[in-house]
């Protein structure tokens, strides 16, 4: 599997490119972002893109994993130590370990029961309800197991079934997801974005 590193100016030219081939001219009412990546993907689309009407929200749902890289800062200092050709083996490595596991613990198992952060909830709930019929894009930076994306865009229609939901991806890293973006601009390969802890500016 490959890893593809996008520096600022290439992350910036790949959001644009997500927002072209996610909205195809139209802006959507609402970009939801999902925390973290998926929030900071969004605020760049939002960025480069300049739409006049859309209203960026945030959502929050992190996989275990994530919290448990980001929980020491010295994780993040040794990887930035090391050369690219070697945190490049150590990403897919990782991919495929966690990739077995999670194969082997539950094939195919939908996401657990999950209720976001009240405030955040509670704003994009009274958002999307005061506009009956409303588009919605659900943006995420990646779709591994499929289980965040699926979550968040449960909530999304439940809030409204009159609304619109669409959901866009940079990349898709497994073959079979329980949920797939409708749009994903890469797959089958591992991006290495400017706030990863490998990332070397």
């Amino acid at each position: 599997m490959k890893v593809v590193t996008l520096d600022d100016p290439r992350f910036g030219a790949t959001c644009l490119d997500l927002w072209d081939a996610a909205t195809a001219g139209k802006a959507p009412d609402f970009l939801v972002g999902i925390r973290t990546g998926g929030y900071v993907v969004a605020e760049r689309m939002m960025r480069e893109a300049r739409p006049a009407a859309t209203t960026l929200l945030p959502i929050t749902r992190r996989r275990n994993t994530t919290a448990a890289k980001n929980a020491s800062p010295l994780v993040g200092k040794v990887l930035r130590a090391l050369p690219y050709v070697v945190t490049d083996k150590i990403r897919v490595v990782e991919h495929r370990i966690l990739t077995a596991k999670r194969e082997k613990a539950s094939p195919g198992a939908t996401p657990k029961e999950w209720s976001p952060d009240p405030a955040e909830g509670a704003a994009l709930t009274e958002a999307i309800r005061a506009r009956p019929g409303a588009s919605v894009l659900i943006v995420d930076d990646a779709v591994d197991t499929g289980a965040t994306l699926l979550a968040v865009k449960r909530f999304v229609e439940a809030i409204s079934p009159s609304a619109s939901v669409r959901s866009a991806v940079l990349v898709t890293t497994t073959a079979e997801p329980i949920a797939r973006a409708d749009v994903s601009l890469h797959t089958n390969v591992l991006l290495r974005f400017p706030w990863s802890n490998d990332f070397v500016a």
